[in-house]
């Protein structure tokens, strides 16, 4: 408790720790917060799967750790990324290395280390509490959970003092930072090793995704997607984060006619119980399909349990259902090294962190039903994937006669191997019918943007030919003759 704080949740009892769980519960946990949290995440983490689309190849574990630190800090004290955020990231890796750590505080040592790590954060923290107490509002609104540590009171009235607020921010962070990250990097390489569960999930999550045009998913909406639920639940039980459990026996106590005496340490080995086949089918098998029905009362324990358990384990799930939500609906991706050995300290993850290649499923088009009448013109409707620019339904007719309906869909097939440039030196189709070159006229002109026009097989009526179209970059402005 050296380094977390001794003023922290993680370290109080009795009527404080009550007084903690319940405000941070509110915080953090409950529905209306749930809400609020959900809106306010999702930029962070739907600007960052599109920038790893742009890059290709990530090491998730690294990635995802920016993301939920940028948002932790904006949740907890209202944060923006800056230098400020990326040196409390520094600090917080110092202070968990430390907590793992034997608790020599010598120069030299992971301990001592992590101890610095702490003053260094605190230090931070002070700061921002002085600026707030300046221009503290009259009306005791709240912005995140620091303003509300600072407006908590004792059972006498009396607020918590600085070092209080800032040994339970510490406190919260270092229980919620890591874990979570660790459990999304799991969501990134489980559902790349179970195509069969993320293609459930796409069809679990590909309507909504439409029926929202782009707005972004609620946290009562996550609620309702049953097979998401048991995704989480499945992984977070594999993952097996916190793989014990640490208690104190408060008086002496008789198990199994073995005798614990008060003031000696218990020691749960919760990775045990969750890969008992006493307890789970099958347990080392990725089976989400097992939460059709609850795990046996005190056999899953990835949170803790009775009192001491997590206060934001409702957050977490909600973080990585999120994550899902996005990665399904949006990415494709795959392990660059699917056989990676497995570290189990500080927490167990893949050595090489998971490494993936990643690009988008969206900001495509789909040309369906391309049929030719007597007169050589096609009717065509055009399915637009999630772009910038919302375009509503419009029709727009071509010089060849062709009348092109525009409707927002999404789109969920690869690219093809047959090229169009857009260079302005005309459209050259290759390996495709010249008959169908025609259908180009239907890419947006834009500077040198490039598309893929893909030939697909006949479908029942001779003449009824399926094609594809996906532009690899977003469009940045309207297609002309397209009405918003």
């Amino acid at each position: 408790m050296d380094i977390v704080g001794r003023n922290s949740i993680l370290a109080a009892q009795g009527t404080s720790h009550t007084r903690l769980k319940s405000f941070i519960t509110r915080a953090i946990d409950q529905p209306d917060a749930l809400r609020r949290i959900a809106i306010k995440v999702q930029p962070r983490v739907a600007s960052a799967l599109r920038s790893w689309a742009e890059k290709g190849t990530v090491v998730a574990y690294n990635e995802v750790k920016k993301v939920t630190f940028e948002n932790i800090g904006k949740l907890f004290a209202n944060l923006e990324p800056s230098p400020v955020l990326d040196t409390l990231d520094e600090m917080f890796d110092g202070m968990l290395m430390g907590i793992r750590s034997y608790p020599i505080n010598f120069p030299g040592t992971p301990f001592h280390h992590g101890i610095q790590c702490r003053n260094k954060a605190i230090g931070i923290f002070r700061e921002e509490l002085e600026r707030r107490k300046m221009y503290q509002n009259s009306d005791n609104t709240t912005k995140d959970v620091m303003d509300g540590l600072m407006l908590l009171k004792d059972d006498e009235g009396k607020q918590l003092d600085d070092i209080e607020v800032i040994d339970n921010i510490l406190g919260l962070v270092v229980a919620g930072y890591e874990t979570t990250s660790i459990s999304i990097t799991w969501t990134l390489y489980y559902l790349a090793k179970y195509p069969h569960v993320l293609q459930k999930l796409r069809e679990e999550h590909m309507p909504l995704r439409k029926e929202k045009d782009g707005e972004f998913i609620t946290s009562d909406e996550i609620t309702k997607l049953r097979y998401t639920y048991q995704v989480v639940e499945e992984i977070i039980r594999l993952a097996n984060i916190a793989s014990t459990i640490f208690r104190t026996a408060a008086k002496d106590v008789e198990y199994k006619g073995y005798k614990i005496p008060k003031g000696w340490k218990v020691i749960l080995w919760a990775r045990y119980l969750h890969t008992d086949p006493e307890n789970f089918e099958d347990p080392l098998c990725f089976k989400p399909e097992r939460w059709n029905e609850p795990a046996k009362p005190g056999t899953f324990q990835v949170f803790g349990g009775g009192s001491r358990i997590c206060a934001g384990n409702m957050l977490a799930r909600l973080q990585i259902a999120i994550f899902v939500h996005h990665l399904a609906a949006g990415c494709k991706w795959e392990l660059v090294n699917p056989n990676a050995e497995v570290t189990y300290l500080p927490h167990p993850k893949p050595v090489d962190g998971v490494e993936i290649a990643i690009s988008k499923l969206g900001f495509e088009r789909t040309l369906v039903e391309g049929q030719e009448n007597a007169r050589g013109s096609v009717a065509t409707k055009v399915a637009l994937g999630p772009l910038q620019s919302k375009v509503k339904e419009a029709s727009q007719p071509s010089e060849t006669g062709m009348e092109t309906s525009l409707i927002n869909a999404l789109s969920l097939i690869d690219e093809g191997e047959v090229s169009i440039g857009d260079s302005g030196q005309g459209n050259k189709v290759q390996n495709g019918s010249n008959d169908n070159s025609h259908l180009a006229d239907l890419l947006p002109r834009s500077g040198s943007r490039s598309a893929v026009l893909k030939p697909c097989k006949l479908l029942p009526n001779q003449g009824v030919i399926r094609w594809v179209i996906s532009i690899k970059e977003r469009v940045e402005s309207k297609p002309l003759g397209i009405k918003s």
